[in-house]
C-alpha cells in the first residue's frame, strides 16, 4: 500500500511544483530584437506604446519634382467663391466720416485745406511719412488715408467703389468695370505699416497702373466663369 502511494505522489508532484520566474525584461529584449519566439511555452510582451504608435503610422511619401515638370504639376485649385454688390448706406457713411477726418489732420497737420483727388494727392500723402505724423498702429488713421487714395484710383483709372464679401469676410473694394478685378485701397496701407513696410504712395500707384493696364488687357479676352455669386 505505502509503495502504491509513494508511485502516485510522485506522478503528480510536479503539477504542485513551484513556478520558476521569468526575467521580463530579458524576454520583452529578445522580443524586441528578434521577434516572439516560437514554440510551447513562448512568452508575447507587447512593444511599448511609443512603438506602436510609430508602427501604426503610415509614412508620408516624399515627392520630387524638377522645374519644368512642376509647370505642369497637377496642383489642388481652391475656387475663392465671393460677391459682389453696391455699397451699403451704413458703409457709404462710414467712408464719408473717414474722408472728413482725413481731410481735416491734411489741413491741421500740413497746412493744406483740401486734396483734390487725382495725382496730384500722391505728394501731399507722401508728406505724412515724410513727417512722421502717422504712427504704424493708427490703423484708423492710415484706413481713411487709404479711403482718399482709392478716391484718386476711382478718378484716374476709372473704377467703382463696391462692396466685396468672401469667405473670410465683407471688404470695401474697388473694381474695374463690371469684371472680377478688384483694388483694396482701403487697407492697404494700413497693412504694410503693419509689417513695418516703407510706403511710398508714388511708387504704389505706379503698380496699380500697371495692374489696371492688365485689366483693360484681359477685358478684351474671353472671360471664364469665376466664383462670384449672382448680384
Amino acid at each position: 500500500m505505502s509503495i502504491l502511494f509513494l508511485i502516485l505522489l510522485l506522478a503528480v508532484a510536479p503539477v504542485f511544483a513551484e513556478p520558476q520566474a521569468v526575467d521580463v525584461q530579458a524576454v520583452e529584449a529578445q522580443t524586441l530584437d528578434n521577434g516572439p519566439a516560437q514554440g510551447a511555452g513562448t512568452a508575447v510582451i507587447n512593444p511599448p506604446a511609443q512603438i506602436a504608435e510609430a508602427e501604426a503610422t503610415p509614412s508620408r511619401e516624399k515627392i520630387t519634382v524638377t522645374p519644368a515638370e512642376l509647370e505642369d504639376y497637377p496642383f489642388e485649385i481652391v475656387e475663392d467663391v465671393f460677391r459682389v454688390t453696391d455699397l451699403s448706406a451704413g458703409q457709404i457713411r462710414l467712408m464719408n466720416i473717414q474722408r472728413r477726418e482725413a481731410k481735416t489732420m491734411i489741413a491741421r497737420r500740413l497746412g493744406m485745406l483740401s486734396v483734390r483727388g487725382n495725382k496730384d494727392d500722391l505728394a501731399v500723402f507722401q508728406q505724412l511719412v515724410k513727417q512722421r505724423i502717422l504712427k504704424a498702429d493708427q490703423i484708423e488713421a492710415w484706413q481713411s488715408i487709404g479711403v482718399l487714395f482709392g478716391d484718386v484710383l476711382v478718378r484716374e483709372f476709372n473704377m467703382t467703389w463696391v462692396r466685396y464679401e468672401d469667405r473670410r469676410g465683407v471688404n470695401k473694394a474697388l473694381r474695374w468695370r463690371k469684371t472680377d478685378n478688384f483694388f483694396f485701397p482701403v487697407t492697404m496701407f494700413s497693412k504694410r505699416m503693419r509689417f513695418g513696410e516703407k510706403i511710398n504712395f508714388q511708387d504704389v500707384f505706379d503698380q496699380l497702373a500697371n495692374e489696371a493696364a492688365k485689366f483693360r488687357q484681359l477685358s478684351r479676352q474671353p472671360q471664364m466663369p469665376t466664383g462670384r455669386f449672382n448680384e
